[in-house]
């Protein structure tokens, strides 16, 4: 290799050099600036083994399960806790499937997160307008439009003038082959009659295994050989509030099906 018409070539391209690499540069902040920030929630499930249930009758946590003395009954246990089933209702208890927000919102960059709201999770807390679509099942993109005394009325997203199906928030509603409860998101709402939300529902099932297959994962600590009774959950997900809640409604659901057996 030639290395002084190597040196002469850079030295010749020397702005060149410069201008792509500022250029890349520039692209790669602004592709973290303009990004959406994501969060991972974490929990732990203590799989107890049925002696120490017993002997432990008056704890009050509920975490204890079956009697686990290998490997292959804790993969079990941690196959359970993801199944699409739990997960599926999971994601329809907490509304995970079901977005809806006002049609002004806009979606919270970093930028704005770690230079406005200087990276304080409370920016994510719901605001007073906020809305939960619950046990929605139905996918699809809609338009929810609040009327008084707390009424709503959803219509398709193409503008149809007559709405699908009314409700109030907070109850229970079905109709037009939708079922699901709005209710409030936060302590503090602000009824608007007249305000517009879009409503996109994702069928949970779908959902379930797309976040099986990545954001959520479960595993237990210590080794091969000799596997921890705990099972450690990770989700990663653009919501904090949102994330923790679905892992935690995930633990609850798999409790509740260890305590009917």
């Amino acid at each position: 290799m030639d290395f002084a018409e190597i040196g002469t070539l850079l030295r010749r391209r020397f702005w060149v050099i410069v201008l792509f690499a500022v250029a890349g540069t520039i692209l790669a902040m602004f592709s973290v600036f303009t990004a959406v920030p994501q969060f991972t929630a974490t929990g732990a499930l203590y799989l107890g083994d049925a002696q120490s249930a017993a002997g432990n009758s008056g704890d009050s946590s509920g975490l204890f399960s079956q009697n686990f003395a290998s490997q292959s009954d804790i993969e079990t246990q941690i196959e359970l806790i993801t199944s699409k089933a739990i997960v599926q209702q999971a994601l329809l208890e907490t509304g995970l499937n079901a977005s809806i927000a006002p049609v002004n919102a806009t979606t919270l960059r970093f930028l704005r997160w770690r230079f406005v709201d200087h990276r304080n999770i409370s920016a994510y807390q719901p605001g007073p307008h906020a809305l939960q679509a619950l046990y929605a099942t139905t996918p699809g993109a809609y338009k929810v439009v609040l009327g008084a005394n707390q009424t709503y009325s959803i219509y398709p997203k193409t503008g149809a003038a007559t709405p699908i199906l009314t409700g109030t928030l907070g109850e229970p509603a079905s109709g037009g082959g939708i079922q699901l409860l709005i209710r409030p998101a936060g302590p503090n709402f602000q009824d608007r009659e007249g305000m517009v939300y879009n409503l996109t529902i994702i069928e949970p099932g779908a959902m379930a295994e797309s976040l099986l297959g990545g954001p959520i994962k479960v595993n237990a600590g210590g080794s091969v050989d000799q596997p921890t009774k705990i099972a450690f959950l990770q989700f990663r997900w653009f919501d904090p509030y949102q994330a923790q809640a679905l892992l935690n409604q995930i633990m609850q659901n798999f409790i509740a099906t260890q305590l009917e057996l």
